[in-house]
């Protein structure tokens, strides 16, 4: 047996003792459904008429949730939730099968591109017109650059130029539709025409010498390319998806039934751990993935796209930014404590973990404690699930596994324990794939997988 195989079943017998009774409690209930392996990751998705139109690694499959929903026997009748709404994955699923969905994020962006997805009744021939007026002002009207010193590093100075003329016009757009959607259009191509892609934690740089993280983007070659082509293809794509749905919607998804129709999708900027918009027992199912605790910052992640999106759904000034950064759940460093939430929670098994990574060598000294609020975080999201979900109602959570320091973070397995102590049961834990660890981890503990489940509950 090779050394690393060794190290790595040395390390499974150490993680088994510090969570052995949560494992000996949970495993007769994992499920492996491998053929599920790409449907939690959004590249699916990227095939997917409107479900593409703005890329979110972090997002799962429109195809994941077309298949919990036969899994619930969701039908119209029913409500779902989604408290970590993201890109609206969730939301534009049920809205295309005519179920009533209703969203929240704490992220104001990601409420943006949901609430856009989402609409219906767009005036397509005014998008077209609107396009070409845009594309054709000439851009030599000065825009005020954004509070954020990375706008002066991630683009050519003729990209900024375009991209902030362009999106001064589109906000002066009468109509809110159509003003929305060119404005998300124009927020797709950031990545495309910048020198930075969204990579980790935060990003990366491509092939320039400009202040950023080593990564393997630093071997690509850099092709500028043009904003308003970028964005005139962008917006046209999205128009010809408005024109295909309308054609298909309801032949291909309603079966031609009458009663059937296009639901809006319901969105709010909202913390989980606090959705007082909601009445106590109103939501039949909750499919929802939080972020996982990985350490990355969606926030870090995407604040070209925030600071060029108007209030509500962007930010001016940087302490804005930073407000938000600090107020986001416990998956990342960066994010503070919270004194509105306190769950209280004691679980052994966690408490074990937390101070076994106490004794070992971290990239950051905080990671304990961002474990230890993570899991704080999430019992303060249960009580709130526990407190809008019907009895009888069915929830399916999608996390990630990790490991820090060696150590494994069996996040499906607390998150279990945690929703049980909220009045739900666990009916099974679906092992959808297994990740392996980053290349430091993998160098120093040897390949260990983890797995990306689909925890499935019902109160």
């Amino acid at each position: 047996m090779r050394e690393e195989q060794v190290a790595a079943s040395v390390l499974e017998q150490n993680w088994l003792s510090l969570y052995g009774d949560l494992n000996d409690l949970y495993s007769p209930k994992l499920e492996e459904r491998l053929e599920w392996r790409r449907l939690t990751t959004f590249a699916p998705n990227r095939a997917r008429p409107v479900h593409n139109w703005f890329y979110c690694a972090q997002a799962f499959s429109s195809e994941l949730v077309n298949r919990l929903l036969e899994l619930f026997s969701v039908s119209a009748s029913h409500t779902v939730l989604d408290p970590f709404c993201g890109v609206g994955t969730t939301l534009l699923s049920c809205s295309e099968k005519g179920i009533r969905s209703i969203g929240c994020d704490i992220f104001p962006l990601f409420c943006f591109v949901t609430k856009v997805k989402c609409e219906a009744n767009y005036d397509i021939e005014d998008l077209k017109k609107s396009v070409d007026v845009i594309v054709k002002t000439p851009t030599n009207v000065a825009s005020e650059i954004p509070k954020h010193p990375l706008f002066h590093r991630a683009f050519s100075q003729r990209a900024l130029k375009e991209l902030l003329s362009y999106r001064d016009r589109i906000l002066r757009i009468g109509d809110e539709k159509t003003r929305d959607f060119l404005l998300l259009a124009l927020l797709s191509t950031v990545n495309d025409v910048s020198y930075i892609r969204k990579a980790g934690a935060h990003y990366r740089f491509i092939n320039t010498n400009r202040t950023g993280v080593r990564h393997q983007y630093g071997k690509m070659k850099m092709q500028e390319r043009s904003v308003v082509r970028a964005f005139k293809q962008k917006a046209y794509n999205m128009i010809g998806d408005l024109e295909s749905r309308e054609r298909n919607l309801s032949k291909y998804v309603f079966g031609d039934s009458d009663s059937a129709h296009y639901q809006v999708a319901d969105v709010h900027i909202t913390d989980a751990r606090s959705m007082r918009f909601l009445e106590s027992d109103t939501i039949d199912v909750v499919i929802t993935s939080p972020p996982y605790l990985n350490r990355d910052n969606y926030v870090a992640q995407y604040k070209l796209e925030l600071f060029l999106a108007p209030p509500p759904y962007g930010v001016k000034e940087f302490d804005e930014y930073r407000t938000l950064t600090f107020r986001t759940l416990r998956s990342h460093v960066e994010a503070k404590e919270q004194q509105a939430y306190k769950a209280g929670i004691r679980i052994k098994e966690l408490d074990l973990l937390v101070d076994e990574l106490r004794s070992r060598e971290l990239s950051y000294r905080s990671i304990p404690e961002m474990v230890e609020g993570y899991f704080e975080d999430m019992a303060v999201v249960f009580g709130e699930l526990s407190r809008v979900v019907k009895k009888g109602g069915k929830l399916a959570i999608i996390v990630g596994n990790v490991r820090f320091g060696g150590v494994h973070i069996p996040v499906d397995l607390l998150l279990a324990r945690i929703a049980e102590d909220h009045g739900f049961d666990v009916e099974k834990i679906v092992v959808a794939r297994y990740k392996m660890n980053s290349p430091q981890q993998m160098k120093r503990y040897g390949k260990v997988p983890v797995r990306e489940s689909v925890v499935v509950f019902q109160k």
